[in-house]
């Protein structure tokens, strides 16, 4: 395979990828990632419950009833998941 023009790529490190404090009150701070990334909040029934584009490290989960939630940061589910409480 041989590409001569790539615009981007954005690939998420799993292993280096780290959110805390989890589980968290109001705000989620992500470790081993880009900003500008688009990401997106479900909960544990599979609903989207929060969208937006990371313009910095930070996602405010105030508005989010508690319970586990998984992160997917540019379609890549993060992992760990988070706790709201």
């Amino acid at each position: 395979i041989k590409v001569s023009d790539c615009l981007s790529v954005t690939s998420i490190n799993q292993d280096g990828l780290k959110l805390y404090p989890n589980p968290t009150s109001s705000i989620l701070h992500i470790d081993g990632i880009v900003e500008n990334n688009a990401y997106k909040v479900f909960d544990a029934s599979g609903r989207l419950v929060l969208m937006g584009m990371l313009t910095n490290v930070d996602i405010s989960v105030e508005s989010l009833e508690n319970g586990l939630y998984i992160l997917e940061i540019d379609g890549q589910p993060a992992k760990p998941t988070f706790l709201k409480e």
